[in-house]
């Protein structure tokens, strides 16, 4: 059964997207405001914003030892 544990303000347009990391702390939301944020789940603040030229419609989150956040939109390749 789910349900919700809180909830996360601050993109201006329709999210499009949204993905934890497999760490199960990060969130990454895409919208339709051009941007791209990544949220600690846990004290829902933003670690990180990232702007898009054409928005997503999807997104990935990737954590290695080199690249600790990465986000693409898989459409554009």
């Amino acid at each position: 059964m789910m349900h919700i544990i809180g909830s996360l303000f601050d993109h201006r347009k329709a999210v499009t997207c949204l993905a934890f990391a497999v760490d199960g702390i990060s969130l990454v939301s895409g919208s339709e405001d051009v941007m791209a944020r990544v949220w600690d789940s846990k004290t829902h603040n933003i670690i990180r914003i990232f702007k898009h030229a054409k928005g997503l419609q999807q997104s990935r989150l990737a954590i290695t030892e080199m690249l600790p956040k990465t986000i693409w939109n898989t459409i554009a390749w």
